[in-house]
């Protein structure tokens, strides 16, 4: 049987600049142990690390910045650079792979808002909240039906936010409305826009304004 060998052309087609940030989030994925990443994937990356060990330099071996009869002067340029490979994250590669920073909410997945009160309870509880540590069941509940609402308007935009991006580049016609991307379909009035609502690091946030969530969700899938 013909080993797999990532340097075949057949598989490494798609090894282009155009696909860097998709790739690395592929392989930051397979350091992670994401069992959802293809079994191909994960034979992809296992045999280009095996490659790079056997490739790897001695303690002996030259590189490029082992001193050499022609070495250049310490104030010479360098191929190397600290800005290179480029950090993965951020909005754009989020919206790409769809894993937001901590987002434990997959899209379908059920949001049970005793969970989320325990977990805004636990919040306020810590020494360093700045909320009251006295929070009556009451509010914890408004709290947490803010939050599972929040979740579903996020959810929303990331199946239908393409329905309110700008086409029309004159502006001839009135804009349309999309009730399932308005935040009052949410409960959420126009007071409560600038009121901080716990999201669970939802979009790499704590907790967000709805206002700071619209930003959010304009500027990424809008």
């Amino acid at each position: 049987m013909m080993q797999y060998k990532p340097d075949n052309n057949e598989k490494t087609a798609h090894l282009d600049g155009s696909n860097a940030l998709y790739l690395e989030g592929l392989y930051q994925r397979f350091v992670a142990g994401d069992k959802s990443l293809s079994q191909e994937w994960h034979d992809y990356f296992t045999a280009l690390e095996a490659t790079a060990k056997d490739s790897a330099p001695t303690p002996n071996s030259p590189t490029l910045n082992s001193p050499t009869p022609n070495s250049p002067t310490p104030n010479s340029p360098t191929w190397a650079r600290p800005d290179w490979p480029p950090a993965i994250n951020g909005e754009m590669t989020a919206l790409l792979d769809g894993n937001w920073t901590h987002d434990s909410y997959e899209d379908g997945e059920t949001i049970s808002q005793d969970e989320m009160a325990k977990k805004i309870a636990a919040r306020q509880s810590k020494p360093d909240a700045k909320t009251s540590q006295e929070t009556s069941q009451e509010t914890l509940r408004a709290a947490a039906q803010d939050s599972v609402r929040a979740i579903m308007m996020i959810r929303a935009y990331r199946f239908r936010g393409h329905l309110a991006a700008q086409l029309d580049p004159l502006a001839l016609g009135p804009p349309r409305s999309h009730p399932e991307l308005d935040p009052q379909t949410y409960g959420f009035t126009p007071a409560d826009y600038d009121r901080p609502i716990f999201i669970d690091h939802v979009l790499g946030l704590e907790t967000a304004s709805i206002t700071q969530m619209l930003e959010i969700l304009h500027r990424t899938y809008c």
